[in-house]
């Protein structure tokens, strides 16, 4: 099994705006008790993201759930910030199980860890769907956590579509295209597609992996990764039509392509494959 890797995010722990508690009280002795209320409320808030970001970095992720936990307890008016960040801790969680799993020699402890990280993504998806939905509340205070979890709704769905359920290619669709959206970053916006369109690809959903690597390419007609994707895409397809555009594609993809990519023995096994068909690149 391929060992996973983890999408680098800009985790934007304390720099989050949280929701200051404001109570008003009747007279000025009730006002100093529930202003120590309020001060001690406020420092127990903070401590429960300065913990769990630290747990976070420190990849103690079972630490950084607790920590994260406690403070969406203490103050769920918060919910976005400490859902989201719940979500990125579970996720890493299960991406780190999952690769300890796969290089598992005994396959009871590979089949439960693969079996725990499973439990983590789908944990990680109630926690940043609840972001989510406080995050599009008008009447909450989530709006400036959205695009944070935008992207990192998309990428935990990626890995429920690819490691646990298949059926859900068009709610990931859905999730990156209101990610891809508000993605103000052009490189950010290619590797986010040509994740999405590598996903739809691996389980098995061809024709819409070919959409995403074609958009791709109108984007960015040099992205050979796009090109490659394309390429097997209509292969995969099994169309005696797509041959040509594929064929054309895998040349395109080795002109492009680095000498040290790792694709390249396959491109040039299905250009092999494709002349033995009659059909070779264009000149």
């Amino acid at each position: 099994m391929r060992v996973l890797t983890l999408t680098a995010f800009c985790v934007i722990f304390s720099a989050l705006s949280l929701a200051q508690t404001t109570k008003p009280t009747p007279d000025a002795a009730a006002i100093a008790e529930q202003n120590k209320k309020i001060e001690a409320e406020n420092a127990a808030i903070q401590k429960a993201i300065t913990d769990g970001t630290l747990a976070y970095r420190e990849k103690r992720y079972n630490d950084a759930i607790v920590s994260f936990d406690k403070g969406l307890a203490i103050s769920p008016e918060n919910s976005a910030v400490f859902t989201l960040n719940k979500s990125l801790a579970l996720n890493a969680r299960a991406v780190d199980r999952y690769n300890t799993a796969v290089h598992a020699k005994d396959a009871v402890a590979r089949d439960s860890g693969i079996a725990a990280a499973k439990r983590d993504w789908t944990a990680a998806a109630a926690a940043i769907n609840e972001a989510y939905l406080s995050a599009k509340d008008p009447n909450g205070n989530g709006q400036r956590s959205l695009p944070g979890i935008l992207k990192q709704r998309a990428e935990i769905l990626r890995f429920v579509l690819t490691k646990i359920d298949m059926t859900q290619s068009d709610t990931v669709i859905a999730a990156y295209r209101e990610y891809l959206a508000i993605e103000a970053d052009r490189a950010e916006r290619s590797q986010a597609q040509l994740r999405l369109g590598n996903a739809l690809a691996q389980v098995g959903e061809n024709a819409k992996a070919l959409r995403e690597f074609e958009a791709l390419m109108l984007d960015s007609p040099l992205n050979y990764e796009a090109m490659f994707g394309a390429a097997s895409s209509l292969l995969a397809l099994q169309e005696r039509k797509n041959y040509q555009r594929s064929a054309d594609l895998f040349k395109r993809y080795l002109h492009f392509a680095p000498a040290t990519d790792e694709r390249r023995s396959e491109a040039q096994t299905w250009l092999n494959f494709l002349k033995d068909e009659g059909i070779v690149p264009k000149p």
